[in-house]
């Protein structure tokens, strides 16, 4: 904002004067350090970096981009007595959501470690200025504890979209699919994709789950065992879905491990999923709904509709369409990938998305609710690394077709 005394000439030329020496004394003071430094500055470093910083940015901008989609079309989901935000901290959300204590605790933390004081000396900034406010359903209620632990959810969700970047990166790296331009940029440009997974809700936890999806297969790929069971745990006080991952440490180690040593770890991780999953349900069983919804007589209707395949929905910005998940577009782009993965992509890969694919899909169909493919977040990884094998082939293919 233009500050009215530089109207004065004498606060003019003093202000420049004052800058103008300090700008030179830091200029000086960088040109000396980056003199008595420049040995270090060889061009290995330099590129690496580049590429560091470059990633850095790359990353914090698409996951600012899809977090602001999210927020800007769900939210935290209002009042709504269900799954709002008040009702999710509290604990007192409905099955099955009430189960997904892992983020509203978190965010719990989060917020029980903001000093009050601080909250209080910006009061009015929370309540009135703050940008998130934006994101407001209309008619939601709003006061200082809310406003609070809006903040904290929101940041909350950015840095799982952080870890979902990285995580994929690493995954991208240990799988080896190509040069590493690829394991950089490929997270970034498959994470822009989400939000068109996001149809008739968006819910505090999401973020999350994709992102202990992700750690839990590099835990695996590097053999990391006991942060893969720590990982494993998390995911599953997170979602109580997460009891699949085990399809992912089966397809993995179909190889690595003998059958008695894969059977052993399979039934452990069943055992302990059942012991978590069982002790929320006791736990929240006086919340109200229950353990899932049956969708599947709706769904067989919808997915028999020929319109369903010709749909279109606006989850980027209004007035501009872009296919559902069900679309025939989309599912050309999907199948091209698949197809074209699935030639390039080694075994392991291969296991990991028939097994996801085999055990997500009926699930869907029978607990999903339409074309919402948020519900086919198993897949996703499995998608995500078929399509780094699929699109340099289908580039290169249209490459030759142009010569």
């Amino acid at each position: 904002m233009f500050d009215e005394s530089l109207a004065d000439p004498a606060v003019y030329w003093s202000r420049l004067f004052w800058s103008a020496l300090w700008f030179t004394l830091g200029i000086a003071v960088a040109a000396g350090v980056v003199w008595r430094l420049r040995d270090h500055f060889t061009e290995r470093r330099v590129a690496a970096a580049f590429r560091g910083s470059f990633t850095l940015l790359l990353y914090t901008i698409v996951a600012a981009l899809v977090l602001g989609t999210f927020a800007t079309r769900w939210g935290f989901r209002g009042d709504s007595p269900h799954w709002g935000l008040e009702k999710m901290l509290a604990y007192e959300a409905r099955q099955p959501f009430a189960y997904r204590v892992l983020s509203p605790t978190l965010i719990n933390a989060g917020i029980s470690i903001l000093p009050r004081s601080y909250v209080e000396r910006h009061r009015e900034w929370f309540l009135e200025e703050t940008p998130v406010l934006r994101y407001r359903h209309r008619n939601e209620s709003w006061d200082l504890d809310k406003s609070v632990a809006w903040h904290v959810a929101y940041l909350y969700l950015f840095l799982s979209l952080m870890i979902v970047l990285y995580a994929a990166r690493a995954v991208t790296r240990e799988t080896g699919p190509g040069p590493p331009l690829l394991s950089d940029v490929a997270p970034a440009i498959g994470l822009l994709f989400l939000p068109m997974s996001f149809l008739f809700g968006g819910y505090l936890y999401d973020f999350a789950e994709l992102a202990f999806l992700f750690v839990c297969l590099l835990t695996m790929l590097r053999a990391k065992w006991a942060l893969y069971y720590f990982a494993f745990v998390l995911a599953l006080l997170n979602k109580e879905s997460n009891i699949l991952v085990v399809v992912y440490f089966a397809a993995i180690c179909w190889d690595r491990m003998d059958r008695r040593e894969l059977i052993a770890h399979l039934g452990a991780q069943l055992m302990i999923g059942a012991v978590i999953v069982i002790a929320l349900r006791i736990a929240f069983s006086d919340n109200g709904g229950g353990p899932a919804e049956f969708w599947m007589s709706l769904n067989a209707l919808f997915w028999l509709q020929p319109e369903t395949y010709l749909r279109f929905d606006r989850p980027y910005a209004a007035l501009i369409p872009t296919p559902r998940s069900a679309n025939v577009i989309s599912l050309f782009l999907v199948s091209a990938i698949v197809v074209s993965g699935w030639r390039a992509c080694p075994p392991t890969l291969r296991r990991l998305a028939l097994f996801s694919a085999v055990v997500n899909f009926p699930l869907f169909l029978i607990w999903g609710f339409l074309d919402e493919i948020r519900n086919l977040s198993l897949t996703f990884p499995a998608l995500y690394l078929l399509g780094c094998y699929a699109v340099p082939q289908l580039w290169a293919g249209a490459s030759d077709e142009r010569r």
